[in-house]
């Protein structure tokens, strides 16, 4: 059993992903646009468009959205989420994705128990 792996949070069915993106709730932050359609399980997936950067500034904004899902996953409400990076996506480090995530989901109460 992996402690902190959450290969079984992702996203992996099209079905899902496409009634999510057309029926799901949409949201905007600063550097993200969220999509959220209530669902039984907790998932998630990233999208990061070409527009924001070459191959490295992409895979780490991926990395970071992962890694703020992989320490909040026991906090946040069931359901599935798709973030999708705006073009001007001017996150840096965790401690920005950390702040306007936790910003949004306390905002949005997507968090559980409140």
């Amino acid at each position: 059993m992996k402690r902190f792996g959450f290969s079984d949070l992702k996203l992996k069915s099209r079905v899902f992903f496409l009634q999510t993106l057309r029926k799901g709730k949409r949201f905007e932050t600063f550097n993200f646009y969220i999509y959220v359609l209530s669902n039984k399980d907790l998932k998630f997936a990233v999208i990061v468009p070409r527009e924001c950067g070459k191959s490295i500034r992409r895979n780490r904004i991926k990395r970071l959205v992962r890694e703020f899902f992989r320490l909040h996953r026991n906090m946040i409400k069931e359901a599935i989420y798709i973030f999708k990076a705006k073009t001007n996506c001017s996150v840096q480090n965790y401690m920005d994705v950390k702040n306007e995530f936790e910003e949004f989901f306390k905002r949005e109460n997507l968090f559980k128990g409140t």
